[in-house]
C-alpha cells in the first residue's frame, strides 16, 4: 500500500497496454522525507496516536509493538494526533 504522503513526489504514468505503471520524480521529490516507514497503521486520537495496525515483519513488530495501542509520543516528543492529519 502507497499512501498519498508518499505518491504526491511522484508523477503516475498508467501504461495499460503494456500494463505496468511507473512512477517518475516531481517538483516535490526530496530525500528528507517524513513518510512513514514503521510498519505502523496510525490514526489521530484525542490521547495520541491510535495504533490500528502493525505490519508483519516491520521493525514496529521486532519491537514488539502491537495493536490496538495508543502511542502518546513520537521521537521523544508529545503526540496529540494532529501531526498525522
Amino acid at each position: 500500500m502507497i499512501g498519498s504522503g508518499l505518491l504526491r513526489n511522484f508523477d503516475v504514468h498508467f501504461n495499460y497496454q503494456e500494463g505496468f505503471i511507473a512512477l517518475m520524480k516531481n517538483n516535490r521529490f526530496s530525500y528528507k522525507t517524513d513518510i512513514d516507514r514503521s510498519g505502523l497503521v496510525l490514526e489521530p486520537h484525542r490521547l495520541g496516536a491510535l495504533i490500528e495496525q502493525v505490519a508483519e515483519d516491520s521493525h514496529a513488530a521486532e519491537l514488539g509493538i502491537t495493536a490496538p495501542a495508543i502511542m502518546k509520543e513520537i521521537n521523544g516528543k508529545k503526540n496529540n494526533g494532529k501531526q498525522l492529519r
